[in-house]
């Protein structure tokens, strides 16, 4: 907590690390490189464990443990293709054509409508696509 930039300091009013998270992210960088903001870590042996979602009108998404065993996390592709092979599945009528569903565990029994995020990775979902890369934390710079 003593990484948090002190004028974001204020802004955590409970008890849960992800308020800490996203505070840390944000003296970190997150508005303008959120990769890079998530990726900061100290070097302490295993500090971090996670899946993690955030938006800047792209979405970004994060699964990512030290120890190598991430909890799950899911993301539909297409909504409008998913739409033609599950026209019953009513989630999908009630959200635009570019919405991607981010989830823990996969909803119902859909074949190829969930992909996996692989292990140790990030994507980035955009109207223009969407693009995974790896994940690995770095230590924090000097200046922060």
């Amino acid at each position: 907590m003593l990484a948090v930039d002190e004028s974001l300091f204020p802004k955590i009013t409970g008890t849960a690390d992800t308020e800490v998270l996203f505070c840390l992210a944000l003296t970190f960088g997150l508005e303008d490189d959120p990769a890079g903001a998530v990726a900061r870590a100290r070097d302490v042996r295993y500090p971090f464990q996670g899946t993690i979602a955030t938006t800047d009108g792209s979405l970004w998404v994060f699964r990512y443990s030290s120890q190598g065993k991430s909890r799950s996390l899911f993301f539909t592709r297409d909504v409008r293709m998913l739409r033609q092979q599950y026209p019953d599945w009513e989630i999908l009528r009630e959200v635009s054509d570019d919405t991607r569903l981010v989830v823990s565990e996969p909803i119902g029994d859909l074949p190829g409508a969930w992909v996996e995020m692989p292990e140790a990775s990030y994507g980035v979902v955009t109207k223009a696509g969407d693009h995974l890369q790896p994940f690995v934390p770095k230590p924090p710079s000097k200046a922060a």
